[in-house]
């Protein structure tokens, strides 16, 4: 029901029904971008625990002071935004505590592949695999972050330096230095960039 009343309404509508203190717009905006937020701050932090604490302070920052927020026609990268501010402000935190390496270094864990990159390898040659595998786990932890959002979230140069709180330029330029680095490592293996991204998408990185 809910779902059906805001669906045809575009962002800065469902935002502003929000500000004015509208509980169902609240909900939909939950339930449309709470999975997005996870998978997002997956590629930010491994700590599960960590992440969903902060989506759930997102969402409750932003509607204890929704009266004071900014306009946005964008609901998704001012969620972006938050959540990655209070996941990489909890994780220095966290690590300053522990006194364990560098508070600015987001770095994930890889352990395993997940079920959808087992039902890739039966139809890619298990070599061409590693290399690509391998190639992407050569990329700094915010090149991966930002082919992320260029590439599986869709968004633009502009929204994607918004969130990284980085100027347009230099979101450009981590960007092809990052497609740089990958034809490097695949210079001599015919594996397309459908499949590179592919690969990037459903890893665990």
């Amino acid at each position: 029901m809910i779902k059906a009343r805001f669906s045809d309404q575009d962002d800065l509508t469902i935002w502003k029904s929000f500000k004015g203190g509208n509980r169902e717009a609240f909900a939909y905006m939950y339930d449309k971008h709470v999975k997005l937020l996870f998978l997002y701050g997956k590629k930010i932090s491994d700590d599960i625990d960590l992440i969903e604490d902060c989506i759930h302070d997102t969402f409750v920052e932003i509607w204890t002071s929704r009266s004071q927020l900014s306009e946005t026609d964008s609901i998704k990268r001012y969620l972006f935004k938050i959540l990655r501010r209070k996941i990489t402000k909890a994780v220095q935190s966290k690590y300053k505590t522990q006194n364990v390496g560098n508070q600015h270094d987001l770095k994930r864990i890889v352990d395993e592949l997940t079920k959808e990159e087992s039902m890739i390898r039966q139809d890619v040659n298990a070599e061409r695999y590693v290399i690509v595998r391998e190639s992407l786990r050569l990329l700094t932890n915010r090149q991966r972050e930002i082919l992320y959002l260029r590439y599986f979230e869709g968004l633009d140069y502009e929204e994607i330096a918004d969130i990284i709180d980085i100027n347009l330029q230099s979101a450009k330029n981590i960007v092809h230095r990052a497609l740089v680095k990958i034809r490097e490592q695949l210079s001599k293996e015919k594996i397309s960039k459908l499949l590179i991204f592919l690969l990037f998408v459903l890893s665990s990185f």
